[in-house]
């Protein structure tokens, strides 16, 4: 979305220079005391005509890939399900639209359901809260053999780059501080064991990276906010 896109390019000019121009003032991100925003707007306006040639090479080059950690909570349940399920060998796992593979580690986070259930890996560095509607998921992973974890992204964002680091989270809503905490948690535990990443369209390569894997080897294809931005021959495509 352009909207979303204009607003991260600022964020993101804003970041890379700490803070120095007065829009930073405003920005919950930048500072621990903001100025209330409905004050902003012309502090905006000045800083994105001053800087609109920077803002336009940002529009080119980037996209919205935003890697929301918080998701894997929605998903860890059906991973631990398909982990149960499968029995000819370790499980691989490839992502479609994967940005920087963040939810690719999603069995190195915690995870915490509430209503007085136990925390899964509850020792982890970053432990995901999610509060159930109805239910409790089971968490019980088999005996957890997993393989290799494959993510394709046209834009594939490079957790070990300092100005793609910035970019994820020039992605985040400067006024959401616990979401952001939750991606530089993230990003800290995936610097340790980063997964593979492929730049390109994953429903183009999603034969060929299957192709690649051991002949029969279970795989595990998901995507998290991806594929409702492809057309209607893409999804069908993506099905088959």
């Amino acid at each position: 979305p352009v909207p979303n896109l204009f607003l991260a390019a600022v964020h993101d000019l804003l970041l890379a220079d700490a803070g120095a121009a007065p829009l930073a003032a405003f920005y919950p991100s930048l500072t621990a005391a903001p100025a209330p925003p409905t004050a902003a707007w012309s502090a905006f306006r000045d800083f994105a005509l001053a800087r609109r040639e920077a803002i336009a090479e940002r529009l080119d080059a980037r996209a919205v890939n935003t890697n929301e950690v918080g998701r894997a909570a929605c998903l860890m349940p059906a991973f631990a399900r398909v982990a149960r399920r499968q029995t000819r060998g370790p499980l691989h796992f490839v992502e479609i639209g994967a940005s920087a593979g963040l939810l690719l580690a999603w069995d190195r986070y915690g995870y915490d359901y509430g209503g007085g259930r136990p925390v899964w890996n509850a020792g982890a560095p970053l432990v995901l809260a999610c509060d159930l509607r109805r239910g409790a998921p089971d968490l019980d992973l088999g005996d957890d053999r997993f393989g290799r974890r494959i993510g394709i992204d046209r834009h594939a964002i490079d957790a070990r780059r300092a100005e793609d680091r910035r970019w994820l989270r020039a992605l985040v809503w400067p006024d959401q501080p616990a979401r952001l905490a939750r991606l530089d948690a993230a990003l800290e535990l995936l610097a340790e064991e980063p997964p593979e990443l492929l730049a390109g369209d994953g429903v183009a390569l999603l034969d060929e990276v299957a192709a690649d894997l051991p002949a029969g080897a279970p795989v595990c294809v998901s995507h998290a906010f991806t594929r409702h931005q492809f057309d209607a021959a893409t999804d069908r495509r993506f099905e088959d």
